[in-house]
């Protein structure tokens, strides 16, 4: 099997389940309890949490959660505030943000959403305009789970904050931890979203930093300084830890753009099958546009070969259209054609070069069936 569909989750790194065993059956001891051994449990998340701000270059706080779905609604939908009205959000965020607008507008708040260039990233200008006093929450995705555009939010938050100083800003940066190089303190974000099935951690771990206060969205028992309540997943929580620790991003970073300029290489001269990312963007995630043959069909295609992509976000993979390329000036034909193919450092030269031969040779024959 090639599996390039990375972007929708990863297999655990070697290691992972020893890590996971041996907090599941041997320290497996609830970190809010009295005794000595769940004190040590207790301190032990607190090191996870040091060796993860490190790699994120951040010096505000870190919260453990379920999943990146919950850090995103705790910062939409958690620190409304009523000194505010407006909410600005771009058009190409994961459906964890967008799938919130209509409640954040049912919660009293007007809410706007930043048009995209045609290269997938935010358009500046637009959001200059959008930008006032009135508004108190910005979300801006760090990388697309779609195109693997890279948004300037180092820039935005500057204009933010020149507008409006109290103004809130959070990136989902899910395609970006452990991916490319990320420095917290220098992008100025406020709220940052991480999650650790995209980065060979197990499913069910994931964080929130935090550099401002931030209003608890789940309350219980006044674990994690009572910002977020619940039993800390110490198993996921020291997984993730691990996966940080033997992750070398520059290594994987400089592997994977030789994947990714492979099959740019490969696809350069293809009739029919266009490419709509950039070689600016992430390596990790491309957009492929298949003129005339429906992307779900070729997924299906593929995966008669034993290859495995994706037609774009697997948490939007029950919905028509796709917002992101759609932003982005795709025409609905365009999008029906869309295939996302997604890279890790698992992945081969060989995969590439197989997997562009089965899509051609799958193409061809689609399209002489459809035409022909």
């Amino acid at each position: 099997m090639i599996f390039l569909d990375n972007a929708s989750t990863t297999r655990v790194l070697e290691g992972v389940d020893d890590v996971v065993k041996y907090y599941n059956s041997i320290d497996y001891f609830n970190p809010s309890a009295s005794y000595a051994l769940a004190n040590e449990i207790a301190n032990k998340i607190r090191e996870a949490k040091r060796v993860i701000l490190k790699s994120l270059n951040g010096s505000g706080k870190l919260i453990f959660t379920g999943s990146a779905t919950e850090s995103n609604n705790t910062v939409l939908l958690g620190q409304l505030n009523k000194r505010f009205k407006k909410v600005l959000v771009s058009r190409g965020e994961h459906s964890s943000i967008s799938h919130t607008i209509q409640t954040i507008k049912n919660a009293g708040f007007e809410v706007e959403e930043i048009p995209l260039t045609h290269e997938g990233i935010v358009d500046l200008d637009a959001f200059k305009n959008l930008m006032s006093t009135e508004v108190g929450l910005v979300s801006v995705i760090h990388v697309s789970n779609e195109t693997g555009a890279i948004n300037p939010i180092k820039q935005m938050v500057q204009i933010a904050k020149q507008i409006n100083p109290n103004v809130l800003f959070h990136s989902d940066g899910v395609q970006a931890f452990l991916k490319i190089p990320v420095n917290l303190d220098d992008l100025g974000v406020d709220f940052y979203t991480i999650s650790g099935h995209k980065v060979h951690a197990p499913k069910g771990i994931a964080g929130l930093y935090i550099r401002k206060n931030l209003k608890p969205y789940l309350l219980g028992g006044g674990q994690q300084d009572g910002l977020r309540g619940g039993t800390e997943n110490v198993s996921g929580i020291m997984a993730l830890k691990y996966v940080v620790e033997k992750t070398n991003l520059e290594e994987k970073l400089a592997y994977v753009k030789k994947l990714r300029d492979e099959l740019f290489h490969l696809l350069k001269s293809t009739k029919g099958i266009t490419i709509n990312s950039s070689i600016d963007n992430s390596p990790y995630v491309v957009s492929l546009t298949l003129d005339g043959v429906n992307g779900e069909t070729m997924v299906h295609a593929l995966e008669l070969n034993g290859i495995l992509v994706s037609t774009g976000s697997a948490c939007s993979s029950k919905s028509s259209g796709n917002n992101t390329l759609s932003a982005m000036g795709l025409d609905s034909k365009s999008i029906r054609g869309n295939l996302r193919v997604s890279f890790d450092i698992e992945n081969t030269i060989e995969d590439v070069r197989i997997f562009v031969d089965k899509l051609i040779e799958n193409y061809n024959k689609l399209t002489v069936r459809k035409f022909g």
